[in-house]
């Protein structure tokens, strides 16, 4: 009973000095931290128990410290490697068989072929028609030897060819769409 009795005041002593502390500077009129005794085998298991975590844990972090750097020089080494072998294996690799124009036309039906033309040319004069229509062009007023109505009606001639070759294009290739 007498042990009971102080197990009770140590912990109302700890709860008294848990509210009444202040700041650190009131350590000189209690300089000893409150211990708490220990009750039961598994209290004393568990404190030991940590004590055997924080030492394993010190391991770990110097064991990490250790390997640490040879992790990286691994890691380096396997992307090298991973480098040499696949532009070794691309440099391996037999090349692409290139097909002729002649090949790609008689694969082909003529009709086929046509269709594919047309639409290249399609699309390069609607590539042209925007460049003509998306660049800005200045009249060189300091031009001496041409006028600057005449560098003006170049400007304007340069984008209504450029449109009129893409209103050819699209009218035959409507006329192919269309038969």
């Amino acid at each position: 009973m007498d042990v009971l009795q102080r197990q009770v005041d140590e912990y109302e002593n700890e709860i008294r000095a848990l509210k009444d502390f202040k700041s650190p500077k009131r350590g000189a009129v209690n300089n000893r931290t409150p211990r708490r005794s220990l009750t039961s085998v598994n209290d004393m298991s568990s404190s030991q128990r940590n004590l055997g975590d924080d030492s394993q844990g010190s391991a770990y972090v110097l064991e990490a410290a250790l390997f640490r750097p040879a992790l990286q020089q691994a890691i380096r080494e396997a992307a090298r490697w991973k480098t040499s072998s696949t532009l070794t294996m691309l440099s391996s690799l037999p090349p692409l068989p290139a097909i002729s124009s002649n090949q790609f036309q008689t694969n082909l039906s003529s009709s086929r072929f046509q269709e594919l033309n047309e639409i290249s040319h399609l699309s390069l004069a609607l590539s042209a028609f925007r460049l003509e229509k998306a660049s800005v062009s200045l009249v060189d007023l300091t031009k001496q030897g041409v006028p600057p109505r005449m560098q003006l009606r170049n400007l304007n001639a340069r984008k209504a060819a450029a449109s009129e070759r893409l209103e050819t294009i699209m009218l035959r290739c409507r006329g192919q769409l269309c038969t």
